[in-house]
């Protein structure tokens, strides 16, 4: 019972944050900073994966961070979304999702892009593909 009221309330985060996303094209940065504070407490408290899997997670969004920085393809939301997910459903859940959301984001671009309703410098919305990658995780799973 207690993974069907997990996966629903991140489905319901994920469905607002990415309405935020695609209307504002940013997100709050404390309503980032209250969901990661929930995620990390919920995966320490429920001890979940243990304070060493914490850790690692901690480190991976470090990476991923860093990789932004020199690469400027992802927004800091999005990793911030995927560090939740990764300390509420487990870091190969995550990963999963994170490679999910990036194929179905190009695949879906390079659609628009060829009816030319976007361009080669426009940015995109990328936390709805992680809400709807995590849906079919979830179901799938």
């Amino acid at each position: 019972m207690e993974n069907y009221i997990l996966n629903s309330i991140l489905m319901v985060v994920l469905f607002l944050l990415s309405i935020e996303d695609i209307r504002h094209k940013s997100i709050r940065l404390w309503e980032l900073i209250i969901c990661i504070g929930i995620a990390v407490s919920y995966s320490y408290f429920f001890d979940l994966y243990g304070l060493k899997y914490i850790v690692i997670s901690i480190l991976i969004f470090c990476v991923l961070l860093w990789a932004n920085a020199v690469t400027k393809c992802f927004g800091t939301a999005d990793i911030l979304v995927i560090f939740i997910l990764n300390c509420v459903k487990g870091i190969v859940f995550s990963i999963i999702v994170f490679g999910m959301a990036i194929t179905l984001a190009a695949v879906v671009n390079i659609v628009l892009y060829i009816k030319k309703k976007v361009g080669l410098k426009s940015t995109i919305p990328f936390i709805p593909y992680i809400g709807i990658c995590t849906l079919g995780a979830i179901i799938c799973v």
